[in-house]
């Protein structure tokens, strides 16, 4: 009997994209999502942790807290998709396979890659995928510190040969017009 080589069924990323972690509390606990249909027990979960949230703007600590009731007393889905596409380009395992490849950052972005797409609708998962694949981001910024260098030193390189080039046909140009001027002034 052959094994089943169908992809495996991945989560997707919950849409939206919100200016803070507040803007989106604020949106998704508001008490009036409750009313439709009528839930009095999630109505006066999201009453409280909606007042809690309108005073605590600028307190981290308790919107942490607050999003952490929110997603269990209220089921509620945290926008993940900004994060979940970022972690994608950062983890993708095809940036390890060049020439800068390692087996052990292989293995370790293949592990994150997996983990993002299994964990695409959960915003702590994909928050604790983060900073476990520091290392990752330091690669991917080292690549793109290199990619912008040798793009600079191209550039350079041909500002060099455009100088060269003009310098050249300057010189060809007073060449001629020298030759050319003492041929008319001999005549």
């Amino acid at each position: 009997m052959k094994a089943d080589k169908s992809e495996p069924s991945f989560k997707a990323p919950i849409e939206g994209s919100y200016p803070s972690l507040y803007d989106e509390l604020k949106d998704k606990c508001n008490p009036a999502r409750f009313m439709r249909p009528y839930d009095p027990q999630k109505v006066d979960i999201a009453n409280d942790i909606y007042s809690k949230l309108l005073n605590n703007k600028d307190k981290i600590d308790v919107l942490y807290s607050l999003r952490l009731q929110a997603i269990e007393d209220l089921g509620v889905k945290l926008s993940t998709e900004d994060l979940y596409y970022e972690l994608l380009s950062v983890c993708n395992p095809e940036n390890f396979v060049n020439e800068s490849y390692s087996k052990s950052r292989l293995e370790q972005a293949n592990k994150m890659y997996q983990a993002v797409l299994k964990n695409a609708d959960d915003k702590i998962a994909l928050e604790n995928i983060k900073k476990q694949c520091k290392i990752l981001y330091v690669i991917k910024e080292e690549k793109e510190n290199e990619l912008r260098a040798r793009i600079e030193e191209e550039i350079k390189a041909k500002k060099d040969e455009d100088y060269y080039t003009f310098l050249i046909i300057a010189i060809s140009i007073f060449i001629f017009l020298l030759f050319y001027g003492i041929t008319f002034f001999n005549k």
